[in-house]
């Protein structure tokens, strides 16, 4: 039986979808605030402050970036709450955002910071200006319009990640389109719509059966798990995040290169097919291109696991970013390089697999190794579809232990250990290329 579009339900839906948009964006505007603000303080004590305190801070930037922002959620929710600290799934939320969003901006703003020329502090300070009113009235100003494109970028990464919050039952768009789908069953248009009303909204919901981890507190039957079982079952489970990752980087790999393959034809058709491509994975959230990929397929009769699912909707979302990461490679290379290749005789495809695109990968190798790792963290995500992940263990665990301090604290940990060494290494690429 075929399936047909529905929209008569949107009607009386507009009250709940203007509620929750309403929230998203109460949500993302505190957040910008206190992220923004936050990161100024952090970026101007790691440039001014103690030993100490820069060190504090950078060990804090270290552990947000090389975490999933779904378990950093989960451990201030339910986690918290284990040590006496109880947070309002709102509060909780906004708290979240706003230290995995300072975490990301304390970097911008302190290279904004180091931009501005040191002859304006000293010549602030020369005029009797004191030192916090040099930094006030002179630097920061500067700084923050040298950084404003990249804080922009960041922001609007931040508005794409806020949808997870739905997780604690923080009723913002995401919310009310999960409740919406329960009562009409119609998750695709929901979905659809949600995502055109708003694209700070990832558009995904719990998949069906799956139950939020509980609350501290809740009574409840639990099983009996030593500490090293906790261990020893993440550690089994990270198997998977793993061989996701590779699977997804792989492939993504893979289509990618067909992707910029067409990206630098010499036909305006096919660039803009690729374009399109790219603009349409990097434009919309992963959420919800796994949720199509899980919900959507099975309407064309294509019934796939959440292991397919979640495998695809990596791929396709890494190839646009290796696509477009690799596309910068090949056009730093000075035109002299192509005009090179063919003064020798080799046609279009030799010149790129022997001399342009040799290049482009020595280029992009930090940037493409940095986005492994955020490609790592991405993968917390589909717990939500069902894949039987790190994530989705720990929440089986949690359930069953009801120790949500130790057993998500645990998760950041192993997903910290396999990005930061990532982290690194890219760093170091990165230096290596600046000589």
């Amino acid at each position: 039986m075929g399936y047909s579009l529905d929209f008569g339900w949107l009607a009386d839906a507009t009250g709940a979808i203007a509620r929750g948009a309403a929230m998203t964006i109460l949500l993302i505007a505190v957040t910008t605030l206190a992220g923004t603000f936050l990161s100024i303080l952090g970026a101007a004590g790691r440039r001014n402050g103690p030993l100490l305190l820069k060190r504090a801070i950078g060990v804090y930037v270290e552990v947000m970036r090389n975490t999933p922002f779904l378990v950093q959620l989960f451990f201030i929710f339910f986690g918290l709450p284990s040590i006496g600290i109880r947070l309002d799934p709102l509060l909780a939320a906004m708290l979240a955002m706003t230290l995995n969003m300072a975490a990301y901006t304390i970097e911008i703003v302190g290279a904004g910071l180091d931009a501005v020329p040191r002859g304006q502090t000293e010549a602030a300070l020369a005029l009797g200006l004191r030192p916090r009113q040099v930094f006030v009235k002179i630097v920061l100003p500067q700084a923050l319009k040298v950084i404003y494109p990249a804080l922009t970028s960041q922001i609007i990464i931040m508005m794409l990640e806020s949808a997870v919050v739905s997780q604690i039952a923080v009723r913002e768009l995401t919310y009310e389109a999960d409740m919406l789908q329960a009562r009409t069953f119609r998750a695709f248009e929901t979905y659809f719509v949600v995502t055109i009303v708003s694209p700070s909204v990832d558009g995904a919901a719990p998949a069906a059966g799956q139950r939020r981890p509980p609350r501290s507190g809740s009574r409840r039957v639990m099983i009996e798990f030593t500490f090293w079982d906790i261990v020893r079952n993440l550690v089994l489970a990270a198997r998977w995040t793993v061989l996701l990752s590779l699977a997804a980087f792989v492939g993504g790999g893979v289509v990618g290169m067909l992707v910029l393959f067409f990206r630098i034809a010499k036909n305006k058709w096919a660039q803009r097919l690729a374009s399109g491509y790219i603009a349409l994975f990097q434009g919309t959230p992963l959420l919800m291109q796994l949720f199509l990929m899980f919900f959507g397929l099975p309407m064309l009769g294509l019934r796939i696991e959440p292991w397919t699912a979640a495998a695809l909707g990596l791929t396709f979302f890494a190839s646009a970013y290796l696509a477009e990461i690799w596309r910068g490679g090949v056009d730093a290379l000075p035109r002299g390089q192509w005009d090179a290749g063919a003064s020798l005789g080799l046609h279009y495809l030799q010149e790129l697999r022997l001399i342009i695109l040799p290049q482009a990968f020595s280029i992009t190798r930090a940037p493409t190794v940095g986005f492994l790792v955020q490609l790592i963290k991405s993968t917390a995500l589909t717990s939500i579809i069902g894949f039987e992940e790190l994530v989705r263990t720990s929440n089986a665990i949690n359930n069953a232990t009801f120790e949500p301090f130790t057993v998500y604290g645990l998760v950041a940990l192993i997903f910290f250990v396999m990005c930061f060494p990532l982290t690194q290494y890219a760093r170091r690429l990165e230096r290596a290329a600046a000589r």
